[in-house]
């Protein structure tokens, strides 16, 4: 069914156009059909279906009477006038009361999305420490991947935010950037033979977190993270109360389930340190574990 055939039926036409000005507000003025638009029947539904093309943004759906014509993939083709905006489906839904921020002010940016960057972004999610993250990564079909498996599992969440981007411009504005990237440990290789690798990372992202959000605070999870802490304050010029490793928490986490399996003790109810630079030469406190009851 042709434009033709559906503009000779005045009470189609009727019907339609009135459709779509209850759609655009009543400005009938600046909507035309396409002229080489074809109108396809579809014989076992009764909905009146507008779909949106590249010059219009909204769509319609609405109900008709089944004893006429059933019309789908109808196409418009709205002028493009200064109030564009009244043709906007959520400005007919959604009203303003207060101007969007750009962030929420307790905003965290992870580099790096391998196993301690996601684990690190998920934590964060769901232990509610923030519900405002970027992610940052220099793969971008992995990072794309990742960031959506976070975003299509937000709905359990509580109202989170999760951008990611190979541009450091998403993280303007954290309070926290938790530095994961790095190069892998190989086969036979210990954490300092990462350093070099590492380094000159650390030397490409800094300055970038620092561009967009200077009064951040920097944690340093890559390896080796003690001497990388370091490092990561030289570079930063920041005090050194921004600039914080994880150091043996990962050491002490382990060393706490070791003894709760040992002792068949909660874990929540053993406690234990361990101590010195993570790593091999680390060292637990054995006289320091406390069990309670």
């Amino acid at each position: 069914m042709t434009w033709a055939e559906v503009l000779s039926n005045r009470h189609i036409q009727k019907r339609f156009w009135k459709l779509v000005a209850s759609m655009c507000k009543g400005h009938l003025d600046n909507v035309r059909p396409l002229e080489d638009t074809r109108v396809v029947q579809a014989r076992h539904t009764n909905k009146l279906s507008l779909r949106p093309n590249k010059f219009s943004n909204f769509h319609l759906s609405s109900i008709c009477n089944p004893r006429f014509y059933n019309f789908v993939a109808v196409k418009l083709t709205i002028r493009k006038t200064a109030n564009m905006r009244e043709f906007s489906t959520k400005d007919s839904f959604v009203t303003n009361v207060q101007p969007q921020l750009d962030h929420s002010g307790h905003k965290i940016t992870v580099v790096g999305v391998g196993a301690a960057g996601i684990g690190s972004a998920f934590s964060i999610l769901t232990r509610s420490v923030s519900n405002d993250i970027a992610l940052v990564d220099s793969a971008q079909d992995k990072l794309e991947g990742e960031a959506l498996d976070l975003q299509h599992g937000s709905s359990f969440l509580h109202n989170a935010r999760i951008v990611a981007s190979t541009d450091y411009a998403v993280t303007a504005g954290s309070r926290i950037c938790v530095l994961t990237a790095g190069a892998r440990l190989k086969k036979g290789e210990t954490r300092f033979d990462l350093l070099q690798r590492n380094v000159e990372i650390a030397k490409n992202i800094i300055p970038q977190l620092l561009k967009y959000s200077p009064d951040t605070i920097l944690l340093i999870v890559s390896n080796p993270v003690d001497i990388l802490t370091h490092i990561a304050w030289k570079i930063s010029g920041l005090p050194k109360t921004r600039v914080i490793g994880s150091g043996t928490n990962l050491d002490s986490s382990r060393f706490r389930f070791l003894i709760s399996q040992r002792l068949g003790i909660g874990l929540s109810s053993c406690h234990g340190w361990i101590i010195g630079e993570h790593g091999d030469s680390s060292v637990s406190m054995s006289q320091g574990f406390v069990c309670k009851h």
